[in-house]
């Protein structure tokens, strides 16, 4: 009698050991991260968001596009910088966050010639610009106590 039960348990123990096996390969079951292997993140600065999420999912990694920024460099629409860095280990299945370049931002100055200091640091901070050191000069051609001219100059990106 004790033959049989012994004969029951290794049966189970064998068919709860295929189940887990073909639930798990098969993504039915997700795997628990203390199984999960670790591997280095992709650099994916410089590639578009497409194919960065490709790349990331042919490494086992989702992608997460995190925001979109302004770059002094860097082409627009190609992720310029993601978290974890490349290299750093991560566990798969695990999420790379990654912020896409909006390309350069660039304002122009500008006129600010004929206008009182108020007017003309109330004029940049309207153009997103911030003011430097004032000289005072004269000028035959402009009132005292307005712009002459500014450095970098009018137009200027």
């Amino acid at each position: 009698m004790k033959f049989h039960h012994y004969l029951i348990v290794i049966i189970l123990s064998f068919l709860i050991s295929c189940a887990s096996y073909i639930l798990l390969s098969e993504g039915y079951v997700s795997t628990p991260d203390i199984f999960r292997k670790a591997s280095p993140v992709p650099d994916l600065s410089g590639k578009s968001p497409e194919f960065a999420g490709l790349f990331a999912a042919s490494k086992n990694f989702k992608l997460n596009v995190a925001g979109q920024e302004f770059t002094a460099s860097g082409e627009k629409g190609s992720i310029f910088r993601q978290s974890p860095a490349a290299g750093f280990l991560l566990k798969s299945g695990k999420t790379i966050d990654a912020w896409i370049s909006g390309g350069s931002f660039s304002i122009a100055v500008p006129d600010l010639k004929g206008l009182t200091l108020e007017e003309a640091k109330d004029a940049l901070q309207k153009s997103s610009l911030n003011s430097g050191a004032s000289q005072k000069e004269s000028s035959p051609d402009i009132a005292e106590n307005k712009v002459i001219k500014t450095i970098p100059g009018a137009g200027a990106w």
